[in-house]
């Protein structure tokens, strides 16, 4: 049912009933699933591979570098389109930058 709903959902196990109670639920309180401390306000991300926890406090900063390697990336890419490059050309890109930028790498 929930599938049919386009619901986003993981889990561990799957059961045929909800599970028993146990007493009232709370809402913006901190939690711990598999070891892992969940704050109010921290961010879950998760896809196929996984499901990973950012707390509220590094959010921004996840997103920043987040978006240094998709540009990062997207140029890569770029090179090989329009210079025919190799990939062994591409991976060294990085290392050109800083060479140029007077830091060289041995």
């Amino acid at each position: 049912m929930i599938l049919k709903l386009d619901f986003p959902v993981w889990t561990k196990l799957v059961t045929s009933h909800a599970g028993d109670p146990h007493g009232l639920g709370e809402i913006n309180q901190p939690i711990k699933i598999e070891g892992q401390i969940i704050e109010p306000g921290d961010w879950i991300i998760a896809d196929d591979d996984g499901v990973m926890v950012v707390p509220k406090a590094r959010a921004v900063e996840m997103v920043n570098r987040a978006a240094d390697v998709l540009e990062a990336e997207n140029r890569i890419r770029q090179e090989i389109r329009d210079n025919n490059s190799t990939l062994a050309k591409v991976v060294n890109l990085k290392r050109w930058e800083k060479e140029g930028a007077g830091n060289v790498i041995g």
